[in-house]
């Protein structure tokens, strides 16, 4: 099978991880940053973290590794998800919670979260990579579209939330 039917998925996973790197970057500017700049970093990737890749993590968990591990007929792997999921919430408190003088703490859990959503991507472009692979296109894309469905009901319903 081509790789049609996984492309917009490997897609998210590429403007996602996008994200992810920069925390590198931040991670490396934070002593060069005055204070107020410094919060304002921890304030764009706590809003990330928690608006974003959470919501899209949950999605993940719930849709994509139930239907891939049907697909392939291998272990549903949601657990990983949700320990990441864990993870990175522990970090985003320890993120939010940080004092922005403590430059080496706020590097140390930028460092932190980096490594643990680059392995998260990792484990999942190849659950991605191994449906593409299969025969039945129909099928994965049924998955595809039932994981774009899911995050477009997430978003319509964080939408209408804020909008009360």
């Amino acid at each position: 099978m081509s790789i049609r039917a996984t492309k917009p998925a490997l897609d998210q996973e590429e403007e996602l991880r996008q994200h992810v790197e920069r925390f590198l970057v931040a991670a490396h500017e934070l002593p060069t940053l005055a204070v107020s700049e410094r919060i304002d970093v921890v304030e764009r990737i706590t809003t990330f973290l928690a608006e974003i890749l959470l919501p899209y993590t949950k999605t993940e968990q719930r849709v994509l590794y139930p239907a891939a591990a049907r697909l392939l007929n291998e272990r549903d792997d949601s657990e990983a998800v949700e320990r990441d999921r864990v993870a990175v919430r522990e970090l985003l408190t320890r993120l939010a919670e940080a004092d922005a003088n403590d430059v080496g703490a706020l590097q140390e859990t930028l460092y932190a979260l980096y490594t643990l959503m680059s392995s998260h991507f990792w484990r999942e472009e190849a659950l991605i990579v191994k449906l593409a692979a299969l025969s039945d296109e129909n099928r994965v894309r049924d998955v595809m579209d039932e994981i774009a469905a899911a995050r477009r009901a997430r978003f319509t319903r964080r939408r209408a939330a804020v909008a009360r």
